[in-house]
Protein backbone atom coordinates (compact mmCIF):
# COMPACT_ATOMS: atom_id res chain seq x y z
CA UNK A 1 0.00 0.00 0.00
CA UNK A 2 0.94 3.66 -0.11
CA UNK A 3 3.37 4.97 2.47
CA UNK A 4 1.71 7.24 4.99
CA UNK A 5 2.99 9.57 7.63
CA UNK A 6 2.75 8.70 11.33
CA UNK A 7 0.11 10.36 13.49
CA UNK A 8 0.86 14.05 13.62
CA UNK A 9 1.24 14.62 17.33
CA UNK A 10 3.93 16.90 18.71
CA UNK A 11 6.40 14.01 18.99
CA UNK A 12 6.02 13.11 15.33
CA UNK A 13 7.55 16.32 14.04
CA UNK A 14 10.98 16.75 15.63
CA UNK A 15 13.54 18.71 13.68
CA UNK A 16 16.49 16.55 12.69
CA UNK A 17 18.82 16.44 15.68
CA UNK A 18 21.54 18.13 13.70
CA UNK A 19 19.50 21.34 13.87
CA UNK A 20 18.63 21.04 17.56
CA UNK A 21 22.19 21.56 18.75
CA UNK A 22 24.42 24.47 17.79
CA UNK A 23 27.29 23.23 15.68
CA UNK A 24 30.78 24.02 16.89
CA UNK A 25 33.11 26.12 14.78
CA UNK A 26 35.03 24.57 11.92
CA UNK A 27 38.31 24.37 13.83
CA UNK A 28 36.93 21.78 16.25
CA UNK A 29 37.59 18.17 15.34
CA UNK A 30 34.61 15.79 14.97
CA UNK A 31 35.92 13.66 17.86
CA UNK A 32 35.72 16.68 20.17
CA UNK A 33 32.24 17.39 18.86
CA UNK A 34 31.19 13.85 19.78
CA UNK A 35 32.73 14.20 23.25
CA UNK A 36 30.61 17.31 23.74
CA UNK A 37 27.55 15.11 23.51
CA UNK A 38 26.44 16.06 20.00
CA UNK A 39 25.79 13.74 17.07
CA UNK A 40 28.72 12.72 14.87
CA UNK A 41 29.17 14.22 11.43
CA UNK A 42 27.36 12.00 8.89
CA UNK A 43 29.55 9.71 6.83
CA UNK A 44 27.48 10.29 3.71
CA UNK A 45 25.64 13.16 2.13
CA UNK A 46 22.84 11.86 -0.07
CA UNK A 47 21.36 14.41 -2.47
CA UNK A 48 17.67 14.47 -3.34
CA UNK A 49 18.16 16.46 -6.53
CA UNK A 50 14.88 17.99 -7.64
CA UNK A 51 15.46 19.15 -11.25
CA UNK A 52 16.23 22.82 -11.83
CA UNK A 53 17.02 23.60 -8.21
CA UNK A 54 20.69 24.46 -8.43
CA UNK A 55 23.29 22.04 -9.75
CA UNK A 56 25.81 24.38 -8.07
CA UNK A 57 24.90 22.68 -4.77
CA UNK A 58 27.09 19.81 -5.91
CA UNK A 59 30.16 21.93 -5.11
CA UNK A 60 29.30 22.05 -1.41
CA UNK A 61 28.46 18.35 -1.32
CA UNK A 62 31.77 17.41 -2.95
CA UNK A 63 33.70 19.65 -0.56
CA UNK A 64 32.16 17.78 2.34
CA UNK A 65 32.34 14.27 0.94
CA UNK A 66 35.77 14.62 -0.75
CA UNK A 67 37.27 16.79 1.99
CA UNK A 68 40.15 14.42 2.71
CA UNK A 69 41.13 14.05 -0.94
CA UNK A 70 40.83 17.75 -1.79
CA UNK A 71 42.77 18.80 1.31
CA UNK A 72 45.58 16.34 0.59
CA UNK A 73 45.86 17.07 -3.13
CA UNK A 74 45.79 20.85 -2.66
CA UNK A 75 48.34 20.80 0.12
CA UNK A 76 46.24 23.34 1.96
CA UNK A 77 46.42 25.87 -0.88
CA UNK A 78 42.98 27.46 -1.29
CA UNK A 79 43.40 28.47 -4.94
CA UNK A 80 44.57 24.97 -5.87
CA UNK A 81 41.73 23.40 -3.90
CA UNK A 82 39.16 25.52 -5.77
CA UNK A 83 40.64 24.49 -9.12
CA UNK A 84 40.62 20.83 -8.10
CA UNK A 85 37.01 21.18 -6.94
CA UNK A 86 35.87 22.71 -10.23
CA UNK A 87 37.56 19.94 -12.20
CA UNK A 88 36.07 17.27 -9.95
CA UNK A 89 32.59 18.79 -10.22
CA UNK A 90 32.63 18.74 -14.02
CA UNK A 91 33.95 15.16 -14.05
CA UNK A 92 31.30 14.08 -11.54
CA UNK A 93 28.47 15.57 -13.63
CA UNK A 94 29.75 13.74 -16.69
CA UNK A 95 30.35 10.50 -14.80
CA UNK A 96 34.05 10.59 -15.67
CA UNK A 97 35.70 10.18 -12.30
CA UNK A 98 36.52 7.07 -10.31
CA UNK A 99 37.19 8.81 -7.02
CA UNK A 100 35.53 6.72 -4.29
CA UNK A 101 34.41 9.86 -2.47
CA UNK A 102 32.34 10.92 -5.49
CA UNK A 103 30.77 7.51 -5.94
CA UNK A 104 30.01 7.44 -2.23
CA UNK A 105 27.43 10.19 -2.73
CA UNK A 106 23.99 8.82 -3.58
CA UNK A 107 21.99 10.99 -5.95
CA UNK A 108 18.25 10.56 -5.81
CA UNK A 109 17.04 11.70 -9.23
CA UNK A 110 13.83 9.68 -9.27
CA UNK A 111 12.42 10.26 -5.83
CA UNK A 112 12.92 8.82 -2.37
CA UNK A 113 11.08 5.53 -2.46
CA UNK A 114 11.87 4.40 1.08
CA UNK A 115 11.29 6.26 4.32
CA UNK A 116 14.40 4.55 5.71
CA UNK A 117 16.51 6.80 3.50
CA UNK A 118 15.16 9.93 5.15
CA UNK A 119 16.15 11.85 8.20
CA UNK A 120 17.88 9.73 10.78
CA UNK A 121 19.80 6.62 9.93
CA UNK A 122 20.05 4.22 12.82
CA UNK A 123 22.99 2.45 14.36
CA UNK A 124 22.97 -1.25 15.26
CA UNK A 125 21.42 -0.48 18.64
CA UNK A 126 18.67 1.63 17.06
CA UNK A 127 20.12 5.00 18.10
CA UNK A 128 19.43 7.66 15.45
CA UNK A 129 22.41 9.35 13.82
CA UNK A 130 22.53 12.64 11.94
CA UNK A 131 20.13 12.96 9.01
CA UNK A 132 22.20 12.87 5.84
CA UNK A 133 19.75 13.36 2.98
CA UNK A 134 19.91 16.94 1.75
CA UNK A 135 17.94 18.94 -0.80
CA UNK A 136 17.34 22.41 -2.18
CA UNK A 137 13.89 23.52 -3.33
CA UNK A 138 12.70 26.26 -5.66
CA UNK A 139 9.50 28.26 -6.03
CA UNK A 140 7.22 26.10 -8.22
CA UNK A 141 6.48 28.55 -11.04
CA UNK A 142 10.14 29.52 -11.31
CA UNK A 143 11.18 25.86 -11.40
CA UNK A 144 8.59 25.07 -14.08
CA UNK A 145 9.74 28.00 -16.23
CA UNK A 146 13.34 26.86 -15.99
CA UNK A 147 12.38 23.31 -16.91
CA UNK A 148 10.40 24.52 -19.92
CA UNK A 149 13.33 26.36 -21.48
CA UNK A 150 15.52 23.33 -20.72
CA UNK A 151 13.76 21.29 -23.42
CA UNK A 152 10.73 20.40 -21.31
CA UNK A 153 12.84 18.80 -18.59
CA UNK A 154 11.24 15.58 -17.29
CA UNK A 155 8.40 15.74 -19.83
CA UNK A 156 10.26 15.92 -23.14
CA UNK A 157 8.04 13.17 -24.60
CA UNK A 158 5.24 15.73 -24.96
CA UNK A 159 4.83 16.47 -28.70
CA UNK A 160 6.15 19.99 -29.15
CA UNK A 161 7.68 22.54 -31.46
CA UNK A 162 11.39 23.30 -30.96
CA UNK A 163 11.73 25.21 -27.68
CA UNK A 164 13.67 27.99 -29.40
CA UNK A 165 10.65 28.50 -31.69
CA UNK A 166 8.25 28.40 -28.75
CA UNK A 167 10.28 31.08 -26.98
CA UNK A 168 10.25 33.27 -30.09
CA UNK A 169 6.48 32.83 -30.40
CA UNK A 170 5.91 33.76 -26.75
CA UNK A 171 7.95 36.93 -27.24
CA UNK A 172 6.35 37.82 -30.55
CA UNK A 173 2.95 39.18 -31.63
CA UNK A 174 -0.28 37.35 -30.91
CA UNK A 175 -1.13 34.70 -33.44
CA UNK A 176 -1.50 30.98 -34.00
CA UNK A 177 2.15 30.24 -33.15
CA UNK A 178 1.92 32.13 -29.87
CA UNK A 179 -1.34 30.40 -28.99
CA UNK A 180 0.31 27.02 -29.64
CA UNK A 181 3.32 28.00 -27.53
CA UNK A 182 1.05 29.02 -24.66
CA UNK A 183 -0.79 25.70 -24.84
CA UNK A 184 2.57 23.95 -24.70
CA UNK A 185 3.55 25.91 -21.58
CA UNK A 186 0.35 24.89 -19.81
CA UNK A 187 0.62 21.27 -20.90
CA UNK A 188 4.19 21.09 -19.63
CA UNK A 189 3.25 22.77 -16.36
CA UNK A 190 0.52 20.19 -15.81
CA UNK A 191 2.99 17.38 -16.49
CA UNK A 192 5.57 18.53 -13.91
CA UNK A 193 3.17 19.96 -11.35
CA UNK A 194 4.01 18.61 -7.91
CA UNK A 195 7.52 17.56 -8.98
CA UNK A 196 9.23 18.30 -5.65
CA UNK A 197 6.43 16.81 -3.59
CA UNK A 198 6.29 13.72 -5.78
CA UNK A 199 10.04 13.14 -5.48
CA UNK A 200 10.03 13.59 -1.71
CA UNK A 201 7.21 11.05 -1.41
CA UNK A 202 8.88 8.51 -3.69
CA UNK A 203 7.86 9.18 -7.29
CA UNK A 204 9.51 10.57 -10.44
CA UNK A 205 9.29 14.29 -11.11
CA UNK A 206 7.01 14.24 -14.16
CA UNK A 207 3.69 12.42 -14.22
CA UNK A 208 4.74 10.45 -17.33
CA UNK A 209 1.26 9.20 -17.94
CA UNK A 210 0.54 8.44 -14.31
CA UNK A 211 -2.49 9.84 -12.58
CA UNK A 212 -2.10 13.11 -10.76
CA UNK A 213 -1.92 13.10 -6.97
CA UNK A 214 -5.20 11.63 -5.81
CA UNK A 215 -5.21 12.74 -2.21
CA UNK A 216 -3.53 16.14 -1.97
CA UNK A 217 -3.96 16.49 1.79
CA UNK A 218 -2.37 13.11 2.53
CA UNK A 219 0.43 13.72 0.04
CA UNK A 220 1.27 17.11 1.52
CA UNK A 221 1.17 15.60 4.99
CA UNK A 222 3.63 12.87 4.03
CA UNK A 223 5.96 15.27 2.20
CA UNK A 224 5.89 17.65 5.16
CA UNK A 225 6.68 14.84 7.58
CA UNK A 226 9.72 13.88 5.50
CA UNK A 227 10.94 17.45 5.01
CA UNK A 228 11.27 17.82 8.77
CA UNK A 229 13.60 14.82 8.82
CA UNK A 230 15.96 15.83 6.05
CA UNK A 231 19.50 16.64 7.13
CA UNK A 232 19.34 19.97 5.31
CA UNK A 233 16.82 21.97 3.28
CA UNK A 234 17.89 25.00 1.25
CA UNK A 235 16.03 27.42 -1.02
CA UNK A 236 17.32 28.59 -4.39
CA UNK A 237 16.03 32.13 -3.92
CA UNK A 238 17.93 32.32 -0.61
CA UNK A 239 21.10 30.74 -2.01
CA UNK A 240 23.84 32.40 0.05
CA UNK A 241 21.93 31.91 3.28
CA UNK A 242 21.27 28.31 2.28
CA UNK A 243 24.91 27.56 1.61
CA UNK A 244 25.86 29.19 4.91
CA UNK A 245 23.43 26.88 6.73
CA UNK A 246 24.84 23.87 4.91
CA UNK A 247 28.33 24.84 6.05
CA UNK A 248 27.05 25.04 9.64
CA UNK A 249 25.34 21.65 9.51
CA UNK A 250 28.02 19.78 7.55
CA UNK A 251 31.42 20.99 8.63
CA UNK A 252 34.48 19.62 6.89
CA UNK A 253 36.31 16.95 8.89
CA UNK A 254 39.67 18.53 8.04
CA UNK A 255 38.63 21.67 9.89
CA UNK A 256 39.20 23.68 6.68
CA UNK A 257 36.72 26.39 5.82
CA UNK A 258 34.48 26.14 2.78
CA UNK A 259 35.58 28.55 0.00
CA UNK A 260 32.49 30.74 0.25
CA UNK A 261 32.94 32.47 -3.09
CA UNK A 262 33.02 29.11 -4.83
CA UNK A 263 29.99 27.58 -3.13
CA UNK A 264 27.93 30.75 -3.61
CA UNK A 265 28.46 31.04 -7.35
CA UNK A 266 26.15 29.78 -10.07
CA UNK A 267 28.11 27.30 -12.16
CA UNK A 268 25.34 26.78 -14.71
CA UNK A 269 23.48 30.07 -15.20
CA UNK A 270 20.54 30.09 -17.60
CA UNK A 271 20.91 31.65 -21.02
CA UNK A 272 17.14 31.84 -21.46
CA UNK A 273 16.08 34.29 -18.76
CA UNK A 274 13.81 36.21 -21.12
CA UNK A 275 11.96 33.07 -22.20
CA UNK A 276 11.57 31.99 -18.57
CA UNK A 277 9.96 35.38 -17.94
CA UNK A 278 7.41 34.83 -20.72
CA UNK A 279 6.64 31.34 -19.45
CA UNK A 280 5.90 32.75 -15.98
CA UNK A 281 3.64 35.37 -17.55
CA UNK A 282 1.66 32.67 -19.35
CA UNK A 283 1.25 30.66 -16.15
CA UNK A 284 0.18 33.69 -14.15
CA UNK A 285 -2.27 34.87 -16.83
CA UNK A 286 -3.82 31.40 -16.94
CA UNK A 287 -4.15 31.32 -13.16
CA UNK A 288 -2.01 28.19 -12.95
CA UNK A 289 -1.42 26.97 -9.40
CA UNK A 290 0.79 24.06 -8.41
CA UNK A 291 -1.08 23.21 -5.22
CA UNK A 292 1.14 20.32 -4.14
CA UNK A 293 4.49 22.02 -4.61
CA UNK A 294 3.26 25.35 -3.28
CA UNK A 295 2.35 23.60 -0.03
CA UNK A 296 5.64 21.69 0.02
CA UNK A 297 7.63 24.85 -0.63
CA UNK A 298 5.88 26.63 2.23
CA UNK A 299 6.76 23.80 4.63
CA UNK A 300 10.36 23.92 3.40
CA UNK A 301 10.43 27.69 3.84
CA UNK A 302 9.22 27.39 7.43
CA UNK A 303 11.86 24.72 8.10
CA UNK A 304 14.48 26.99 6.51
CA UNK A 305 13.46 29.99 8.64
CA UNK A 306 13.63 27.85 11.79
CA UNK A 307 17.14 26.70 10.87
CA UNK A 308 18.15 30.27 10.09
CA UNK A 309 16.91 31.41 13.49
CA UNK A 310 19.37 28.94 15.04
CA UNK A 311 22.17 30.45 12.99
CA UNK A 312 21.44 34.19 12.71
CA UNK A 313 24.98 34.72 11.44
CA UNK A 314 23.76 33.21 8.15
CA UNK A 315 21.02 35.80 7.72
CA UNK A 316 21.69 37.64 4.44
CA UNK A 317 25.07 35.87 4.35
CA UNK A 318 27.51 37.02 1.71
Amino acid sequence: GEETAPALDSDSWPMAQTQDVERVTTDVEPTIWQNMGGPPLPENVDWLHVPKTGTSFQLSILLYKCDKELSAESGGDLAKEVKLLETLSVAARKGKTRKPCVHGVRYYHHGLAAAAHLGHRRTSDGTPTVGDVVTVLRRPVSRIASGFVHDLHDCSSIPHMPIVDACKALAGPAGSDQAAAKRLVLRYAKCVAGCAGRMITGHPCGHRGQAATKNLTASVELASYKIQRLGFVGLTDRWEESMCLFRKHFQRRSGRLYPIGETNKNVRPTNSASCSHYVKEVLNEAGFVDSFDNAVYEVARERFEADLARHPECFSAT
